[in-house]
């Protein structure tokens, strides 16, 4: 047979109030840990928004920076297309260089080109 064991009579009432207080505190911790998730959602959708804002604005970047090269190449090719000679090319070349660079004060060589 088992054998039989006295408990104190404050004993019971304490293992109650212990099984409670814990349960009140896993609920409690339950409770962090979703506020917690919530925060790093709500941080997560914030930078995936700025990531998207930002990825829109070098795209029109990309998109300026292609026109404004094609421009210039452009604007090189029309030098060399009007130049008469291997110099007059070069000049033509650096002037037109120099102008897309925003040199303010060009040589002489260049005002008439």
């Amino acid at each position: 047979m088992w054998p039989t064991i006295k408990l104190p009579s404050w004993a019971l009432p304490a293992a109650i109030g212990a099984a409670l207080l814990a349960v009140l505190l896993l609920l409690a911790f339950c409770s962090g840990k979703n506020t917690e998730v919530a925060k790093q959602q709500k941080v997560e959708a914030e930078n995936q928004k700025r990531v998207g804002t930002a990825n829109d604005k070098a795209a029109d970047l990309r998109v300026e920076d292609k026109a404004r090269i094609v421009r210039e190449n452009r604007e090189i090719e029309d030098a060399l297309k009007n130049a008469t000679s291997g110099d007059d090319a070069r000049r033509r070349t650096g002037c037109a260089i120099m102008q897309q660079q925003g040199v303010e004060h060009l040589p002489a060589a260049c005002t008439g080109s």
